[in-house]
C-alpha cells in the first residue's frame, strides 16, 4: 500500500468531522434565534407601549361596533359599556375583564384612562381624533380640553385616529389635531342655528 492511499481516509475523516461541527454550529445558532426569546426572562412592556396597544385595540373594537351599526360609532355617553358588552358576547369573558385588559397602565386600578371624541365619524376624515388619553372616566368623552399629558412627564399624549393608527402627539402639536370633519359645525353651533331659526 502506498503512502498516498494511506492518508486519503484520514483526510476524508477530517472533512467529515469539520462538516459535522459546522452543521452542529448552525443548529445551535438556529436554536438560539428561535428559542432565545422564549427562554429569555420577559421584561415588562413600557407603559407607553401598553397604552398605545390599548388604544389600537379600542380602535378595532370601535370599528367592529360601527360595522354592525350602520357605520356609526357607539353613543358617546355609553361607548365603553357597549364595547365591553360586545366583547363579552364575542368571547364569553366578563365586561369587567374587558375593562381591566384595556385600562391605561398609568391610572389607578379603578380608573380607565381614555375618552371618545363624539364628533368622529367612521366614514369621515381619517385624520380626525377618535379616542385619546383622558381622565374623563369610564364612558368619558370630550374634545381637546379633555386630553391629559401628565402621564408622560407632560410631553404629550397617545391619540387614536379614525384611520386606526395610534400616535404619541407632543404637547406643542396637540392644538393642531383635527377634532371633526371640515364643514360640519360643532354641536353647540348646530343648537344655536336651531334657536335662531325658531326666533
Amino acid at each position: 500500500m502506498s503512502e498516498t492511499s494511506g492518508t486519503r481516509p484520514r483526510f476524508r475523516f477530517r472533512v467529515f468531522i469539520l462538516e459535522g461541527m459546522f452543521l452542529i454550529a448552525i443548529a445551535i445558532v438556529l436554536l438560539l434565534v428561535f428559542l432565545g426569546p422564549v427562554c429569555a426572562p420577559q421584561r415588562p412592556m413600557p407603559s407607553n407601549v401598553l397604552c398605545m396597544r390599548n388604544l389600537r385595540d379600542l380602535g378595532l373594537a370601535l370599528v367592529l361596533y360601527a360595522n354592525g351599526y350602520g357605520d356609526r360609532y357607539p353613543p358617546a355617553k355609553q361607548w365603553c359599556d357597549l364595547l365591553a358588552r360586545q366583547h363579552s358576547r364575542e368571547t364569553g369573558e366578563s365586561t369587567e375583564k374587558f375593562r381591566k385588559a384595556h385600562r391605561c397602565p398609568k391610572v389607578a386600578t379603578d380608573g380607565w384612562g381614555y375618552a371618545l371624541n363624539p364628533l368622529a365619524r367612521q366614514t369621515g376624515d381619517p385624520n380626525v381624533v377618535l379616542a385619546f388619553e383622558s381622565d374623563a372616566g369610564w364612558n368619558g368623552f370630550g374634545g381637546p380640553e379633555s386630553v391629559v399629558t401628565g402621564r408622560h412627564r407632560g410631553e404629550g399624549a397617545n391619540v387614536l385616529f379614525v384611520d386606526g393608527h395610534v400616535e404619541f402627539v407632543k404637547v406643542e402639536k396637540l392644538a393642531a389635531l383635527k377634532w371633526q370633519d371640515a364643514g360640519i359645525p360643532l354641536p353647540e353651533a348646530r343648537s344655536n342655528q336651531r334657536e335662531n331659526r325658531e326666533e
